[in-house]
């Protein structure tokens, strides 16, 4: 739901991932903290040295009491990371979008340009938006199990993704082709569906990945979480997925409609086990454990700062939805 807002934003702390903490994204910032101060508003930034620095450093901006607002400057992976550290606390989150796909932020029609930005902020809406949780760890868009995971593996085990950024996907994903053995996924929705599967898609928000929409009816604030299962073995039933998917049906509540091997849910809780308990999950395009996973939807836990014209698009969606 969009909340009303408490108090102008007049004090910012901008978090910035360490690796995007490059001499081009360092130039961007000054630049947005110099547009801001015009705009009467003062910001400051710091440098995280590791994932765990950015979630202290998020925590501590929180608990100061000094920031009407928290930037986080990086991916996806660092607007996660610092939204789940600040659970709780009565401060919002935005983004500067400085990663690798940066899904999220186009999604939610987060400006890239500095002007647009800045611009963009001083008009924003403070709006509650859900979490995904898979085996307690957070995800804001969405999780996969299947080969999509197991190409996160591959990738991140090749040590490119820094210096290729999402291009490097493409290798883990030729490299996963010869690998990948598809072994056959239970699936429990909700506590009465029983299904099965060689991959499922969870989503939170309708993008998968940056040029893909598996689920155009997906809102990251309508309380469900959107479920698509591929049920053909083999490549051409994941790459089937991305030409059936964005045009099946989506239907309401727990209603599925078939289309081919696919499989579609909207649903609050799933769980996903395999005799083999060494498949991968990820969680936005990053590894988190493996299997046996329970995902859960977490209705509102994030306080964001979005666009006004996104915060009205999703709040018109959710209506039409509940109507």
């Amino acid at each position: 739901m969009a909340k009303k807002d408490k108090k102008i934003i007049k004090n910012i702390c901008i978090v910035i991932n360490p690796s995007s903490g490059q001499t081009s994204i360092i130039k961007r910032i000054e630049e947005i903290i110099l547009l801001l101060a015009v705009k009467g508003i003062r910001a400051n930034y710091t440098i995280s040295t590791s994932k765990t620095d950015l979630i202290t450093l998020s925590k501590q901006a929180a608990q100061s009491g000094l920031y009407d607002l928290l930037v986080a400057v990086g991916g996806d992976g660092t607007l996660r990371d610092v939204l789940t550290s600040v659970v709780g606390y009565d401060i919002p989150v935005s983004v500067i979008p400085a990663g690798t796909g940066n899904v999220f932020a186009k999604e939610m029609k987060i400006p890239f340009h500095s002007k647009k930005w800045v611009k963009m902020i001083t008009r924003a809406k403070r709006c509650k938006v859900d979490g995904g949780l898979v085996n307690g760890s957070y995800f804001i868009m969405m999780a996969g199990v299947g080969f999509d995971a197991f190409t996160v593996k591959n990738t991140e085990s090749l040590g490119i993704k820094k210096i290729f950024g999402k291009i490097s996907y493409i290798a883990g994903f030729l490299k996963s082709i010869s690998e990948y053995s598809y072994p056959p996924l239970q699936i429990e929705v909700d506590d009465t569906i029983h299904d099965s599967g060689y991959g499922v898609i969870i989503s939170n928000t309708s993008r998968y990945g940056v040029y893909f929409s598996l689920n155009p009816a997906a809102l990251c604030n309508d309380g469900f979480l959107d479920c698509v299962i591929y049920r053909q073995r083999g490549i051409f039933g994941f790459l089937g997925l991305f030409i059936t998917a964005y045009f099946a049906f989506l239907g309401a509540g727990k209603k599925v409609k078939l289309r081919g091997n696919i499989r579609r849910y909207r649903c609050k809780k799933i769980k996903i086990t395999s005799e083999n308990k060494h498949l991968p999950v990820q969680i936005d395009g990053d590894l988190s454990g493996v299997l046996p996973a329970e995902i859960s939807v977490s209705k509102h836990s994030f306080e964001m700062m979005l666009p006004s014209k996104t915060v009205k698009r999703l709040m018109a969606s959710q209506k039409k939805i509940v109507l």
